[in-house]
Order: structure tokens, then C-alpha cells, then sequence
């Protein structure tokens, strides 16, 4: 043996995958512990910090959809209705993933998605687009008076106002 140098120590060969495991593993990608995150900073009114631990879970896990919702709803909050598009298409295909799930909190995600769509696409200027999210979104909850109200506005835009007057 070489002076200063300390001998080569060898972890057993289940201490290594043990190891592994542990390093492939961290809380920090727990798809629900990032939402949980992402959540919390939402509440906290930590806006922008948010976004990165629910892109982060939704990417993860994409049938985890009420992460999926709560960025959507972010993205259009921050203005990045892109991105809001982005989400709110994943989401569709969660949806479609699970066809059979129509459940009252799948209906209303699915409401919430098409609505949010159809914000950011207003926004963006592309209103025949826009218009058809937010028919999907009330056809899913009638009574939503925000997609009414948007709806509306959304018509008058186009210069269809006596329409508009209806929603």
C-alpha cells in the first residue's frame, strides 16, 4: 500500500443498488408530494414559484390531473396562455385516456380545461377556436356563469352582439 493513500473500500453489491435506489428516488419527485408543493405555494400566493413543481408533477405523472388543472389555471393566470394550450391539451388526453371516468369531479375538471383553453385562446385572438372550447365547457356545466360570461364576450368580439346579449 501506497503512503497517504487509504484503502480502497468496496460497498457490497447490495449496499450499491440500495444506494442507487435511494439516489434515483428523492421526495422531490414524488409526483403528489411536487403537486402538494406547487399547491401550497399557490395558496401562499407564490405564483410564479409554483409553476415549477406542478410542470414538474404533471410531467411525471400526466394522469395526475388536478396538478394538470392547477397549471393550466397558473399559466393563464400568468399570462402564459401558450403554455396554457400546451397543459390544457395534455389534459385532453388524460381525459381521453380514461373515457369510461365520468364522475362529478371529471366532469368538472373537463369543464375547467375547456374553459381554460378557451380563455388563453381569447386571449391569443383566436376566437372561432375560443368560442368552441367554452360551448364544450357549458356543455359539460351549463350553469358555469364565468364560461357564460366569457361566452358572451367572446361573441360580441366577433361583432355578433345581438347574439351575445343571449349569454
Amino acid at each position: 500500500m501506497s503512503v497517504g493513500r487509504s484503502p480502497k473500500r468496496r460497498l457490497p453489491r447490495l449496499g450499491v443498488l440500495a444506494l442507487a435506489g435511494l439516489c434515483a428516488y428523492t421526495p422531490s419527485e414524488d409526483p403528489a408530494q411536487l403537486f402538494a408543493a406547487g399547491k401550497k405555494l399557490m395558496d401562499e400566493k407564490r405564483y410564479a414559484q409554483a409553476i415549477t413543481p406542478l410542470v414538474r408533477a404533471f410531467a411525471l405523472d400526466p394522469r395526475l390531473v388536478p396538478a394538470g388543472v392547477a397549471l393550466a389555471e397558473l399559466q393563464v393566470q400568468e399570462e402564459r396562455y401558450r403554455d396554457a394550450i400546451a397543459t390544457c391539451q395534455r389534459l385532453e388526453a388524460a381525459f381521453a385516456a380514461e373515457p369510461h371516468r365520468q364522475d362529478a369531479e371529471r366532469i368538472k375538471d373537463r369543464s375547467k380545461t375547456a374553459f381554460l383553453a378557451g380563455r388563453s385562446r381569447r386571449e391569443l385572438g383566436e376566437l372561432a377556436q375560443a368560442e368552441q372550447e367554452v360551448l364544450r365547457s357549458l356543455s359539460l356545466l351549463p350553469r358555469n356563469a364565468a364560461a357564460k360570461a366569457l361566452l358572451g364576450g367572446i361573441i360580441a368580439q366577433q361583432g355578433r352582439h345581438a347574439e351575445a346579449v343571449k349569454h
